[in-house]
């Protein structure tokens, strides 16, 4: 048959046929709504033709596609009346699909399923569409067609409807082994230790992540850390913002690589070429995967449907699949439907089109939201400080908030609340977090609850054993007096303690300063 029919599947590839046997044999729904519409006559490899045919039997007999995972398809094949030779290549295809599918799920390979999926309803909506107009021809011809306009016109209302979803639910006990995979979420961490703890390891597919906090106290910082972790982890990131440069991001993620700060870079600008040059090379050269890509956006017009043809464009240009993105922040993004004025519509209608891109996309999503007029002054924010619409807080999976005083901002902390989790617990607080706009280092450390002393007065006023929970703070921000005055006096103890010993044993041993 030709390459070039455009009636068959042939002109989309041999690779293309095989993924939608993929589909077929492994996506339930998918296969649901398609194989009653699909035929054989689409493909035009023999063995593909064998086994849609055999995928058709089975649901005709079971109203069932068959598939992969329950090995129904392998039991049709091996029932039906090809030879033995024809049903072993049957089973090589089978097979080779069962190893990809396995490769998708262990990140191995970019899943591009609903670009299969789109392309072959589309395929399929374009061929009854042709059948159609052929029948409406035969009409026009006969002289029949006026009496034929309403059926042709619910007709063809059927074929644009082909592949659209309609959720059924789905029973308790099906795919049970999917749902208890480890790592079913497949989630992306954030570099943040305690953050992804409450995550379950970070989001996961479909899920939103949400910052709140004051303007100042950075946003960007921890989106642009969050997104060098997941590039870190060799993922496709894309990071939209609207209020910076390209350059300033750029700057960020170099800061973080190059451990050289923010405000060093004019000075240090040489060394960090060299660091950044070799950091890129040293990752070509353990063919390290992921692509960080960086994207400004108009602040004044740009909707969530903007975002997300954006998204399917670069997509489909460069032929990957983005695993997150991140957007800097839903503030800057405009409503796509009428609102009339009502900022707090505008606000939840933006939220719900961010959290239906994802699920659409099924990847996970961060982005950030400003606090209102009380966030600036509070020592913690909290979930009823959001700024605008209440209702953003309650449609995202995972949200936390970060404040800063005046004094914290000097020493780089922060106070850091975990207000909500749909993955694990939550109402965790960490107070005097690391939290460096200057060099993008985020770290929280548990310690204790908020006071109105400043943070080198609670570290004075703490028992040496409480130190610990400072240890980072410690090393960075109290003075040599306070560190003289620690360790003199566990000094002293520790002479005293020894010499009581030794008096009691009659023995006196001289005590070497520590």
């Amino acid at each position: 048959m030709n390459e070039t029919n455009r009636d068959n599947l042939g002109y989309l590839g041999a690779s293309f046929q095989m993924k939608v046997l993929w589909q077929i044999l492994t996506h339930h729904e998918f296969a649901e709504n398609i194989v009653p519409v699909l035929t054989a006559s689409y493909f035009d490899n023999q063995l593909h033709k064998f086994i849609v045919s055999m995928v058709k039997k089975y649901h005709e007999e079971n109203s069932l596609p068959a598939n992969l995972k329950n090995r129904s398809i392998y039991e049709y094949i091996g029932a039906s009346n090809k030879s033995e030779v024809d049903k072993e290549l049957a089973y090589g295809v089978l097979n080779q699909i069962k190893h990809y599918d396995l490769s998708i799920i262990n990140g191995h390979q970019v899943n591009d399923a609903p670009v299969i999926q789109k392309t072959i309803w589309l395929f399929i909506k374009q061929q009854e569409s042709k059948k159609l107009a052929n029948d409406i021809f035969d009409k026009i011809k006969t002289g029949d067609l006026e009496d034929n306009v309403h059926y042709f016109e619910d007709k063809f209302k059927d074929i644009m409807k082909l592949g659209e979803k309609h959720d059924l639910g789905e029973d308790v006990f099906y795919n049970p082994e999917d749902a208890l995979r480890k790592n079913y979420r497949e989630p992306i961490p954030t570099g943040i230790k305690v953050m992804d703890e409450a995550m379950g390891g970070g989001l996961g597919k479909g899920e939103m992540g949400l910052a709140l906090m004051a303007f100042g106290v950075g946003k960007t910082t921890f989106l642009t850390k969050a997104a060098n972790t997941a590039y870190e982890n060799e993922k496709n990131v894309l990071q939209i913002f609207f209020e910076d440069n390209v350059n300033d991001i750029k700057r960020k993620h170099y800061a973080i690589w190059t451990k050289i700060s923010l405000s060093d870079l004019e000075e240090k600008g040489e060394d960090a070429l060299v660091l950044v040059e070799k950091y890129k090379d040293d990752r070509a050269k353990l063919n390290r995967g992921g692509r960080l890509v960086l994207k400004k956006m108009d602040q004044e017009n740009t909707t969530i449907p903007d975002i997300k043809n954006w998204i399917l464009n670069y997509q489909k240009t460069y032929g990957i699949k983005f695993d997150i993105i991140f957007i800097d922040y839903l503030d800057c993004i405009e409503p796509h439907k009428s609102v009339h004025g009502d900022q707090n519509k505008a606000e939840l209608i933006i939220v719900k089109a961010f959290e239906s891109l994802l699920s659409e996309l099924n990847i996970p999503g961060w982005s950030a939201v400003q606090g209102n007029r009380t966030a600036v002054r509070s020592e913690f924010v909290h979930g009823d400080q959001i700024g605008g619409s209440i209702k953003r807080a309650q449609k995202t999976h995972f949200l936390f908030s970060a404040a800063k005083s005046q004094e914290q901002k000097q020493d780089d902390l922060a106070n850091i609340q975990i207000i909500k989790s749909r993955m694990t617990k939550d109402g965790q607080i960490y107070e005097n977090a690391i939290y460096n706009n200057n060099t993008l280092e985020i770290r929280c450390i548990e310690g204790i609850r908020p006071s109105t002393k400043s943070t080198k007065d609670k570290i004075k006023d703490q028992p040496l054993e409480n130190l610990s929970f400072f240890k980072d703070i410690v090393a960075k921000y109290v003075d040599n007096e306070v560190r003289e005055k620690h360790k003199n006096e566990e000094n002293k103890k520790n002479s005293t303690d020894t010499q009581e010993d030794n008096k009691e044993d009659g023995v006196y041993h001289e005590i070497s300063d520590k």
